[in-house]
């Protein structure tokens, strides 16, 4: 439904306002939608978890009101009936206002922002994905007050659009997935920057964008799949960055000179959210930040705010391809992941938000993330040591599940993340006073599981490697120097 309302005073203007759409948000505000999703987010171990109810903690509160459980956990809830009939206009929601129950639009919210994606089909995964990567780039975003007109760049579920378009006069987004262009357009009308945000489709690859793009925007946006996908392996085009996950970058650096306008200040001309395979030194990608900085004559800041093993990323890769590759099994499809990233001597997979401004082509990287020392001979305390420090390590443990990487809750649970505390008992005298890597105790106290769910227990790597950290902290472990 849609009205035409006019402005005589303003020389005849006329605005088009969708009416389903203002009902809903009035609901959606009336109801405290983004304070109830951003509390739950705020009180769980995971603050940049878009879905905080997928982590399992906190639950939803059985109090919360009907659309934040309908809309965003997926449970049956209650509405006015003008609204349920408003939303089911739309797609967010199924039912009357007696029975609410989750439409083919489940929302989010982040810093205010409102975001959609499709629902998970009974076979997989949805199309559109919105991940802890997007929330960390929209903070980003916010922080750095992009003006002019912008580009965003596989523009997914429509956050970083509508996060720019708070700062920017005209944003457009591109994506190649046409589900990804209903999102980007369905969260641009919920968080009312419709008339500043125009949404496409469009593949980042197609030459005819450079005459079309060429000089127009003052900055580009981009948050682009960089997964490497071994060749043969089906994979979500929301998540292929090619054999070794740069190819997209790659392409964007070669464009984006031509389709920047030539601005002096400090107004960020690039922002970029990444993922690239590194080594325990930096990403891959670094190389040709470093390239592209000098030739632009930009100065780029990298930071690497979360970082997890390239077996992690792995497991991580076969978790979300074995729904496209029923062919073959989960083992399988590990083995096949591990031997390629083997190939590109890869030991680790960094996350990082890059921005880069006018200046004099100097690059600034930051590591930020956890340091990973899975492979790092290391020696453990006298276990009496630890018996005695038993509380005060569970309660470090456990106040820094915070710092937990990008995609450990799409991997794993809150079971899981129990696990390492379990560990560190069983280990006992095996390993006080001895040198071994955490990746040898890991598979001797946990080999079971290894064995029963491969994918999930890699994300022991990850927990373990935090509880490794509270002990190097605490004095009770160290690395251990060659002999």
């Amino acid at each position: 439904m849609k009205i035409i309302a006019y402005a005589p005073q303003r020389g005849m203007i006329v605005t088009v306002v969708d009416a389903d759409v203002v009902l809903a948000c009035a609901a959606l505000r009336a109801a405290g939608f983004s304070a109830h999703v951003e509390s739950a987010r705020g009180k769980g171990n995971a603050p940049w978890e878009p879905w905080p109810s997928a982590v399992g903690e906190p639950d939803v509160p059985s109090n919360a009101p009907g659309l934040v459980r309908a809309l965003n956990a997926g449970l049956p809830g209650t509405a006015e009936p003008a609204v349920a009939a408003a939303l089911r206009r739309l797609d967010l929601a199924d039912g009357d206002g007696h029975d609410l129950r989750p439409g083919g639009w489940e929302v989010t919210s982040f810093a205010g922002v409102l975001a959609v994606r499709d629902r998970a089909r009974p076979a997989g995964h949805g199309e559109v994905y919105i991940g802890e990567d997007g929330l960390r780039f929209a903070a980003a975003l916010t922080r750095a007050r992009p003006s002019g007109n912008a580009l965003d760049v596989g523009c997914g579920s429509g956050i970083v659009a509508a996060t720019l378009a708070r700062t920017c006069t005209a944003v457009t987004g591109i994506d190649v997935v046409p589900e990804c262009v209903e999102a980007s357009r369905m969260t641009a009308r919920l968080n009312d920057v419709a008339d500043r945000v125009t949404i496409r489709t469009a593949d980042l690859l197609d030459p005819g964008l450079d005459d079309e793009f060429a000089g127009r925007f003052d900055c580009v946006a981009a948050n682009l799949p960089g997964v490497p996908v071994p060749t043969g392996l089906a994979y979500s085009p929301a998540g292929d960055g090619g054999p070794d996950g740069l190819r997209l970058f790659r392409a964007l650096f070669e464009r984006i000179p031509a389709w920047v306008r030539h601005r002096p200040g400090p107004d960020p001309v690039l922002l970029l959210r990444f993922q690239s395979l590194g080594d325990g030194d930096r990403p891959f990608l670094l190389a040709d930040i470093a390239t592209l900085a000098a030739r632009q004559s930009w100065d780029v800041e990298v930071v690497a705010d979360s970082r997890v093993s390239a077996d992690v990323r792995g497991a991580l890769t076969a978790h979300y391809a074995r729904e496209l590759n029923r062919d073959r099994s989960v083992e399988e499809i590990l083995a096949l992941v591990d031997a390629h990233v083997r190939s590109l001597h890869a030991t680790d997979y960094y996350s990082s938000t890059l921005v880069a401004r006018p200046g004099d082509g100097h690059v600034t990287f930051v590591d930020a993330a956890v340091t990973g020392r899975l492979d790092q001979p290391m020696r453990l305390a006298p276990p009496r040591d630890l018996r005695r420090l038993s509380e005060v390590i569970t309660y470090r443990y456990y106040s820094s599940l915070h710092r937990l990487p990008d995609g450990y809750w799409e991997l794993a649970d809150q079971r899981t993340a129990a696990m390492p505390m379990q560990l560190l008992q069983a280990v006992g005298g095996r390993w006080s006073g001895t040198t071994a890597t955490l990746r040898s105790v890991l598979h001797d106290v946990a080999h079971q599981l290894f064995a029963a769910a491969p994918l999930r227990a890699r994300a022991l790597y990850t927990t373990a490697g935090l509880l490794l950290d509270v002990l190097v902290a605490m004095g009770l472990a160290e690395e251990a120097t060659p002999a």
